[in-house]
């Protein structure tokens, strides 16, 4: 037999307008808010390795597992100041592995337990082409916006056909859908332009996806303003 739900301290509708805030933003999350350090850590270890891998971060090559191990550890320290409010300009100097890839997918499985990368790339190949659908007829009949993105995609990709296509046409589509500005997560340079003589300056605090010609690339490590 379905039984309704009564009404109590665990339905929503009786937990105060912050209170609710606060657990729509946990959801999905196992490890939102730690209440202790590891019981091999204490706030000097912590702060030793927080040390190593800002110096591991500033090296051209470093040891891949090295760095996984180290934002393990430390998982408790970024987590708490994240969940204080930090100013995102603070974070990223004090942990510039937490806005690249290999910080990023650590700290996110640490996060919901599930692993990111894995995560996104089963998830895209099961749902984007469905997803892509979606955006192309539904969305694109009740928003312009959407509509004039989905005629612009068709345009560019001619006879172009693979997943890496349907990824970015998602996207674009996506940032019209929510109504985002396009300049905040892209920067489009030259076609000729070389990573390396991408001018840093112009680049927002935020991490972006530097768009050269045909390609993308991320830029994966913020720069202090």
């Amino acid at each position: 037999m379905i039984q309704k739900r009564k009404k109590g301290s665990d339905d929503t509708d009786e937990v105060p307008p912050e209170k609710r805030a606060s657990i729509q933003d946990t959801y999905g999350c196992i490890k939102w808010d730690m209440k202790f350090l590891p019981v091999s850590e204490t706030s000097e270890s912590q702060q030793e390795k927080q040390k190593q891998m800002k110096i591991l971060s500033e090296q051209t090559s470093f040891s891949p597992e090295e760095v996984k191990t180290l934002m393990k550890c430390t998982y408790y320290s970024p987590r708490k100041a994240i969940n204080k409010g930090a100013d995102l300009q603070i974070l990223i100097e004090e942990w510039p592995f937490l806005f690249q890839e290999i910080g990023m997918s650590v700290h996110f499985e640490e996060l919901t337990g599930v692993p990111l990368k894995q995560t996104f790339l089963t998830s895209l190949e099961k749902k984007a082409k469905r997803l892509l659908r979606f955006l192309e007829t539904t969305c694109a009949d009740k928003s312009k916006r959407v509509l004039e993105a989905v005629v612009k995609l068709r345009m560019q990709r001619g006879q172009l056909k693979g997943s890496s296509e349907d990824v970015k046409d998602m996207m674009l589509l996506l940032l019209s859908y929510f109504d985002e500005k396009e300049e905040i997560l892209l920067h489009y340079v030259e076609e000729t332009c070389l990573a390396r003589e991408v001018q840093m300056e112009a680049l927002p605090v935020t991490p972006c996806i530097i768009v050269c010609g045909k390609l993308m690339f991320y830029w994966k490590e913020p720069k202090q303003i």
